[in-house]
C-alpha cells in the first residue's frame, strides 16, 4: 500500500483541511497509530509512505515515528527544512 500526503506541514503536522477557523491535522502519532492498526489486521502488508510538505522529515525524526519493519518512509524535506514547489 502506498500513501502520499501534499500539502503544508508543520513540526509533527500534517494540515489535511482548513475551513475558516476550522483546522485539521494528522500528527505522527495518529498515522502511526492506524498504521499499527492495519498491520495487526492485515500482517503481510507492506506500506510505501511519502510526505510532500513543510518539515516532513519530522515524521520520522520524533521519538513517535512512522517508521517501522515493512515501512518506506520518504520526507520530502528534514525535520526543520520548508518546502517549495517550483
Amino acid at each position: 500500500m502506498t500513501l502520499y500526503f501534499s500539502d503544508h506541514g508543520n513540526y509533527d503536522l500534517f494540515y489535511l483541511k482548513k475551513l475558516g477557523n476550522l483546522v485539521e491535522t494528522m500528527s505522527a502519532y495518529e498515522l502511526d497509530s492506524w498504521l499499527d492498526q492495519l498491520e495487526a489486521a492485515v500482517p503481510e502488508v507492506k506500506i510505501n509512505i511519502i510526505v510532500e510538505a513543510c518539515r516532513s522529515g519530522s515524521y520520522i525524526d520524533l521519538s513517535q515515528t512512522i517508521s517501522g519493519n515493512g515501512r518506506v518512509v520518504i520526507p520530502s524535506t528534514g525535520a526543520h527544512a520548508l518546502a517549495y514547489v517550483t
